[in-house]
């Protein structure tokens, strides 16, 4: 059947895939005309979940413990599917590319303690429901002064993981250096999901 382009501007004589490639691209469809059922974009950031400190301690941890939802000072606590914690092992809701960024916030000196070294909190992952955990993960460290007065440092690690199945991956975060204090004030947790795996 000929294709017809009538009068009052309608076309007749066309089929579902009569175009031939690269006839319409995105130029020219009208943003209106783009419904998210018609887009082929998927994924993207459908959850976040904030986690903090609730309190302070001393030394080493692994894992740490004590975490709440961050809901504080008109702060959110996060959207979509929610991270679920139990003694400071966490379990992810849902697969993806997930992003975990973690900070801490250390001090020392005075009657607190505290000399030259290198302080870290970062994530370690498990795939195996726990039963061992990768410790080898890349992280920064922050350098503590040799000092006779007291001393603060924020640590930032953040990690991206390809979490393929939630039932058996775990996730801790793990302190280092032996840092006189670990403050609540600054010591967070986010998890975000990036997109689809």
């Amino acid at each position: 059947m000929p294709v017809t382009i009538n009068g009052d501007g309608t076309i007749t004589g066309l089929v579902v895939g009569g175009l031939p490639d690269g006839c319409v691209d995105t130029d020219t469809i009208a943003n209106s005309a783009v419904t998210p059922a018609k887009s082929t974009i998927s994924g993207g950031i459908s959850a976040l979940s904030v986690w903090y400190l609730t309190t302070s301690f001393s030394g080493d941890a692994n894992p740490v413990v004590n975490w709440a939802k961050y809901n504080l000072d008109y702060n959110t606590g996060g959207f979509g599917d929610d991270m679920t914690e139990s003694s400071g092992i966490f379990t992810f809701p849902t697969t993806g590319y997930w992003q975990v960024h973690c900070q801490a916030y250390f001090w020392g000196g005075g009657s607190a303690g505290g000399g030259a070294g290198s302080v870290a909190m970062s994530a370690a992952l498990s795939v195996d429901s726990g039963s061992s955990y990768d410790l080898t993960t890349r992280r920064s460290y922050s350098n503590v002064p040799s000092t006779s007065g007291y001393w603060y440092t924020q640590n930032v690690n953040t990690h991206y993981y390809d979490i393929t199945n939630t039932s058996t991956t775990r996730l801790k975060l793990r302190v280092e250096g032996a840092p006189p204090q670990t403050d609540p004030g600054g010591t967070f947790v986010r998890f975000m999901r990036l997109a689809d795996t």
